[in-house]
């Protein structure tokens, strides 16, 4: 399965403050829910130049992998 979450914006600027206050938090919201149902998956396809792929990844090697005994598996998409 494949999971992706967010709002889509069309500009590369996003201003995070903004993007809040028109969503009226949902955005954030969002973001909390995706990154509880990506902690559910034992393999990972990050790109750890992304600040929120590199959350994902601490998590997954802090808090996941001890609890299963290392049952997760990154691929890192950075050339």
């Amino acid at each position: 399965n494949v999971y992706t979450s967010g709002a889509v914006h069309s500009s590369a600027q996003i201003n995070m403050l903004s993007v809040a206050s028109e969503t009226e938090g949902r955005a954030g919201l969002e973001s909390l829910a995706a990154l509880l149902v990506a902690m559910e998956a034992n393999r990972y396809v990050l790109t750890l130049a992304s600040n929120w792929s590199r959350l994902m990844n601490e998590l997954r090697k802090n808090i996941v992998d001890p609890r299963c005994g290392d049952c997760t598996s990154m691929v890192d998409l950075r050339p």
